[in-house]
């Protein structure tokens, strides 16, 4: 124990890891044998103890120890896999409502089980948040064990499930969820037309794995839920024509780093000329958009690098995980653009309903933490936005990774070249290598050029025939003459093992083997080395037998399952006997495995090469961390060209001139003074694009903030008139105070105000009187002469008003964010400006609302009720 603590003392000192978790870990450690020595219904108990201590208090040091130490042992004992000190140090971090920073392989799955088994005491619910649905369901059911040995419910959300299964799986303790769906429940919520509708109960702890991924790559794009509006094709395909027209730097100009299109002077003209018009910009017959996106589609928006096309449909390439990025479409027509551009037909229009950005959704959590392997480089955004502090976590293993200087070349063709060169002297030994890309168009390049070189490789990229063989193409990455190529690597979850991934190969070696029987309805055969060994033979025909009692189409679901059978609970016989074929074969290819190991360990370990910068840093250093982790050699080197985007787009002027003084191209790495000058140049030109998106996300930052409190106000009255029983009082408090005014209260009053705002008699006597007089009796017919309630009725009817009106408050908020910067040539602050806006609409469409109930309370009640539908009405009984 002395040793353990001494050198995580050096540990803690090395990386500035706060001396309080240097303690608790001890004390954590300290508690094992103690552990040892009780029964799982003793275990069960000191849980219940923990509970009621978590009730008092949430800081309570024993607190914290003891919960951490019993799902330490209880991990051991159910997965057979027991935390490090340093996953300790990470699973604080986390509990603490900070980031933890953790290298790839360093177990950031099991560090999650720490705080999540902590904050369950609570019994209010967490969310444990993951980037993709495979990540979710593999972390969700690979974990289940544990957490029910320790009494704790798990759920998981997927896409396809409908409003019950939600509900049920929001109500565990524990769900793990993406990061948009979970967003888009949220939103839903919100426009739920009966509480029954609703699946999410109120925040109360959140952690978010790739924590920069969600909060800071996805910052710039919002959620968005939309209603189908007009499509007007024809002047999509006009545009486009109409585009192709105009000359570049005469007509338009192209601002790439912005991702803009500007229309000159001369440019107006022209399209006046052509449309016979004289006001472009005319509401009812507006032009300029439909141009500006067309040219936008052509030069900025590029097929295989931007977006694939699946199925005849535009799919979005995430640029951060080089993912399909599944239901998102480009707003303000430029996806009807690009659909138009590529000849494919033209999808509906919306018009936005509800959207949310990750930073105000995330903002709802009282608790939130954070972990991923590249966090560091954007701490001051994590503080200055989130409140969120980053501490490194030390790793298991020092680091023994080697990364190599940029090798930089004039032109890509030459940087391909030089690739393949690399690429195939270490087939040649073995060695395997991650070829990593920015685009789908280079990792198509790549593949044909290693083909042709008679290199075979796997490909991993947001390609459908590619995604579908993810979890199998990164897992043997690391085996013995592995070469994969792969667009970014943010989020695959999958560890690279040196030597291949032993455990998958053994899980699909089973999988094939059960297909075998099921499908030949025989052992002998094409078994391979199975019918040599009379150990399991008993087994498999157990397992023939058993498979034979179920439908082929059970059959096969059963064995899709069979994804981790090493942590399969054995309760029944079939499991048993699956279980013992695995140990088996474990057993028998382990030798096999360790010798390749040892072969890719004497090689170097994994070689990484990056084909291009990113434009984050953030995201070379994941590719980088694929390698060499705990401790594994590893080696990474980027392969760089004056043709790279990076440069192109971000580089200005002086590249240019610098290309345009080098001799002809003779494919070799660019050396001398010009070489140092471009190696040091790279850095400064990723930091300058950096501290760009920064200012971008940092001014979107206080913009969002302050439309986020009238958002949230929007939400508050509508599940007041959507929850409240009391609609009588709901309603009159918004008629009969037209002084009331959100825009005076600070946003942590807001709500408090709302709903505690009395009635005053004084201001409007009359209009009061009249009020109650008119509802009351129409409610009073209401309850005579319908079945249903009255109430329910007018609450419907407000309820649509108040939605349509939000609607038309948002559109009109975002078009005055997008001029509000003109605001400063007349020595007005745009920020100020835009916060007075914001609250002067509101007003308006509160005082909008007060005139719908004035004229509803008004109506007969025969008005009312038909004016809704048997469906409608029937929601509400």
């Amino acid at each position: 124990m002395t040793n353990i603590i001494n050198k995580l003392g050096g540990v803690f000192q090395r990386t500035q890891v706060p001396k309080q978790y240097y303690t608790t870990v001890e004390a954590i450690l300290d508690l094992e044998h103690q552990l040892s020595l009780l029964n799982e219904t003793q275990i069960k108990e000191r849980i219940n103890v923990l509970r009621q201590k978590y009730s008092k208090d949430i800081n309570d040091k024993s607190l914290i120890i003891e919960s951490f130490a019993i799902t330490r042992y209880m991990t051991w004992l159910k997965l057979g896999l027991k935390h490090f000190e340093t996953q300790l140090i990470g699973g604080l971090i986390l509990k603490d409502g900070k980031i933890a920073e953790m290298k790839t392989g360093e177990g950031k799955t099991l560090v999650a089980t720490l705080p999540a088994c902590f904050h369950a005491l609570g019994q209010k619910g967490l969310h444990i948040v993951t980037v993709n649905e495979y990540l979710a369901k593999r972390d969700k059911e690979t974990l289940q064990p544990l957490y029910n040995a320790l009494g704790f419910n798990v759920g998981l959300i997927q896409q396809t499930m409908n409003t019950k299964a939600r509900q049920i799986n929001y109500a565990a303790d524990i769900t793990y969820i993406t990061n948009s769906e979970l967003g888009f429940d949220y939103l839903r919520d919100n426009m739920a037309i009966s509480p029954s509708n609703k699946v999410l109960r109120p925040f109360y702890y959140g952690l978010i794995d790739e924590v920069d991924s969600v909060l800071i790559d996805e910052a710039r794009t919002p959620l968005v839920i939309g209603n189908p509006v007009p499509l007007n094709s024809k002047r999509f395909k006009k545009a486009k024509l109409l585009s192709r027209s105009l000359v570049r730097n005469r007509h338009f100009e192209i601002d790439f780093k912005k991702r803009r299109a500007t229309i000159t002077e001369d440019g107006y003209r022209f399209l006046e000329l052509a449309l016979g018009t004289t006001d472009l910009y005319n509401e009812q017959n507006s032009w300029i958009l439909y141009v500006q996106n067309a040219i936008r589609a052509d030069f900025l928006y590029h097929l295989d690098r931007d977006y694939i096309i699946q199925d005849g449909q535009v799919q979005i390439i995430d640029e951060f995980t080089g993912r399909i990025a599944i239901g998102r479409k480009w707003s303000d027509g430029l996806h009807q653009a690009i659909e138009c551009k590529e000849e494919l037909e033209i999808s509906q229009q919306t018009v936005t309903q509800n959207s949310i950005t990750y930073p105000n959704f995330f903002s709802l959590f009282p608790r939130l933490s954070g972990m991923t392997g590249t966090a560091k480089t954007s701490e001051k955004e994590f503080l200055d936005f989130y409140n969120l502090e980053v501490i490194v976590v030390p790793t298991k293993n020092p680091i023994q990774r080697n990364d190599l200087d940029d090798l930089v070349f004039q032109t890509k063709r030459s940087k391909f070249q030089a690739i393949l060169n690399q690429t195939k002297e270490m087939y040649n030994v073995q060695r395997p290598v991650l070829v990593g890309t920015s685009t789908i168009e280079d990792s198509e390049i790549l593949k044909q050029l290693f083909v042709y070189s008679n290199i075979p490789c796997k490909i991993l990229n947001a390609k459908p025939e590619n995604t579908d063989l993810e979890a199998a193409i990164v897992a043997q990455s690391g085996k013995l003459g592995a070469i994969t190529i792969a667009t970014n690597m943010a989020g695959r979850g999958t560890d690279i093992l040196l030597g291949g991934n032993l455990k998958y190969d053994i899980n699909a070696y089973i999988r094939s083997l059960l297909y075998y029987i099921i499908f030949t309805n025989r052992l002998e055969g094409n078994l391979g080395i199975i019918k040599y060994f009379q150990q399991i033979i008993a087994d498999l025909k157990f397992i023939k037998l058993e498979l034979q009692q179920s439908p082929l189409n059970e059959c096969i679901e059963f064995i899709e399952r069979l994804v981790d059978i090493d942590q399969l609970p054995i309760e029944s016989e079939l499991g048993k006997r699956i279980k013992n074929i695995y140990l088996f074969l474990e057993q028998l290819f382990r030798n096999k495995w360790y010798l390749e190991r040892e072969k890719v360990l004497n090689l170097g370990g994994l070689l990484i090469i990056g084909s291009e910068r990113h434009e984050s840093q953030r995201v070379d250093n994941q590719l980088r961390g694929r390698s060499g982790r705990q401790g594994d050699p590893g080696q990474s080197s980027f392969f760089i060209s004056l043709e790279d985007e990076l440069f192109s787009r971000y580089g200005g002027t002086i590249f240019e001139k610098l290309l345009s003084t080098l001799p002809p191209d003779n494919g070799e790495i660019i050396g001398g003074q010009s070489g140092k000058w471009l190696a040091d140049s790279i850095s400064k030109v990723q930091k300058r694009v950096e501290n760009f998106f920064y200012e971008g996300r940092k001014m979107n930052f206080v913009y969002d903030k302050i439309f986020h409190r009238y958002r949230l106000a929007y939400f508050f009255l509508r599940d007041q008139l959507l929850l409240t029983k009391n609609y009588r009082s709901v309603f009159l408090n918004l008629l009969v105070n037209p002084n009331f005014d959100l825009y005076q209260y600070p946003s942590g009053e807001l709500f408090y105000s709302l709903k505690n705002y009395p009635v005053s008699y004084n201001n409007s006597l009359n209009l009061f009187y009249q009020a109650i007089i008119s509802y009351d009796i129409n409610k009073l017919e209401g309850d005579i002469f319908f079945k249903n309630d009255f109430e329910l009725g007018i609450r419907q009817l407000i309820m649509a008003k108040l939605d349509q009106l939000w609607v038309q408050y948002s559109q009109a908020m975002e078009l005055t964010r997008e001029t509000i910067g003109w605001q400063a040539y007349a020595q007005k602050d745009p920020v100020q400006q835009y916060e007075y806006y914001c609250g002067l609409g509101f007003k308006e469409m509160l005082n909008s609302i007060r005139n719908t109930i004035l004229v509803t309370l008004g109506k007969g009640e025969t008005e009312i009720f038909e004016s809704l539908t048997s469906e409608e009405i029937s929601l509400f009984e």
